[in-house]
């Protein structure tokens, strides 16, 4: 039978194992972002219909590079946790319950849908804050986007695209992965902190940078307080997926 001394240390390394997991998932997107964008900052798919490059564009950085990649930390870590102290290793699902795969109290699901409304009307208010402090250093902003066109299909893939994968994928990445392994080594406030500043950085664009750093700190506090995931995702759906309908109105 384990001792107590023995339980804190498994606990420990458990805990150690979690950041180590959240800072490999963090490189491993990292340099997968710099990569894919050097390839389309080269042009290689400019040739591509714009429906086709943007769906190729979202599908390499959602789906292979921050779910893919933070699935691969996550299989890694788990083949070679080694059980030192004759501790059985949680598998996957447990993993998974501990990053907030859970299902959250009912009456979240719904409320998590309004706080998505209320969630676009705060990042508006602090997009205007970021551009007006960028326009006195200064900054020149880039072109709008031309409007997008080609009816309801096109919309309904720009949404899949801008609101479903990044609802999913950035979630799983930044609010489960990291901010778990954040989590088991500094208090939750720093944790919160810190994710919501990679959140910011990840995006790589300094016009949004105030305003996903704000939302990022507001998803890992409700993340949790509620020990689920998936509020943060509904809210991520929906800040995204009205941007995306007011794009295409």
């Amino acid at each position: 039978m384990l001792n107590e001394n023995n339980l804190s240390i498994s606990s420990k390394t458990h805990m150690r194992n979690n950041f180590n997991l959240a800072s490999i998932g963090m490189l491993i997107a990292a340099v997968g972002l710099i990569i894919v964008r050097i390839m389309f900052g080269l042009g290689w798919f400019s040739a591509l219909p714009e429906a086709v490059y943007d769906t190729l564009g979202s599908f390499l950085i959602q789906v292979v590079i921050i779910l893919g990649g933070g699935l691969i930390a996550l299989i890694i870590q788990q083949r070679i946790y080694n059980n030192r102290f004759n501790q059985e290793p949680k598998t996957l699902k447990e993993r998974f319950r501990e990053m907030g795969f859970r299902t959250p109290r009912k009456y979240l699901i719904p409320l998590s849908f309004v706080l998505g409304i209320l969630f676009v009307v705060m990042n508006v208010g602090v997009a205007y804050i970021n551009n007006f402090i960028l326009y006195i250093l200064g900054y020149n902003f880039s072109a709008p986007a031309p409007e997008p066109t080609g009816g309801i299909w096109l919309f309904f893939l720009a949404l899949f695209n801008t609101a479903v994968l990044p609802g999913i994928c950035e979630e799983f990445l930044n609010r489960g992965i990291i901010l778990r392994g954040l989590r088991d080594t500094f208090k939750d406030r720093t944790a919160i902190i810190i994710s919501a500043l990679l959140f910011g950085l990840m995006h790589a664009n300094i016009e949004q940078t105030l305003y996903t750093f704000v939302g990022g700190i507001i998803l890992a506090l409700l993340t949790v307080k509620t020990r689920s995931i998936f509020p943060a995702m509904i809210i991520h759906f929906v800040n995204n997926g009205v941007n995306v309908f007011i794009s295409h109105a």
